[in-house]
């Protein structure tokens, strides 16, 4: 995984554990972001409550989407593959949380 996908895993509130392996930004030197194990991802994207497969093509890159669904992540990696399925799983679950606050905050008509 590369510097600028960790910073997005990070900017989208994934739940980074500092126990993680390091990656080392060639800039600034110095600043350090850990990144989850596939098997964190993994667990992540189920957690939103959708089974998940992950594929590695003949080309030797990844795939990963939710089971029945046409939508499919690629990566270098099965990790890039699994963050771009987490990046977008995670925008769809804020995106249906501001809809159920709103839905919820709206004047409800009266008979």
């Amino acid at each position: 995984m590369d510097y600028q996908l960790a910073k997005k895993l990070k900017k989208a509130g994934f739940p980074f554990n500092w126990d993680h392996w390091f990656i080392q930004d060639k800039e600034p030197l110095g600043v350090f972001l850990s990144y989850p194990k596939l098997s964190d991802l993994i667990r992540e994207c189920v957690d939103f409550g959708r089974p998940i497969e992950i594929v590695i093509n003949p080309d030797g890159k990844a795939d990963a989407k939710e089971v029945n669904r046409p939508d499919h992540y690629s990566g270098n990696t099965l990790e890039e593959a699994v963050v771009n399925l987490w990046l977008n799983l995670n925008k769809l679950n804020h995106y249906k949380n501001e809809q159920d606050i709103r839905s919820f905050n709206s004047p409800k008509k009266r008979n």
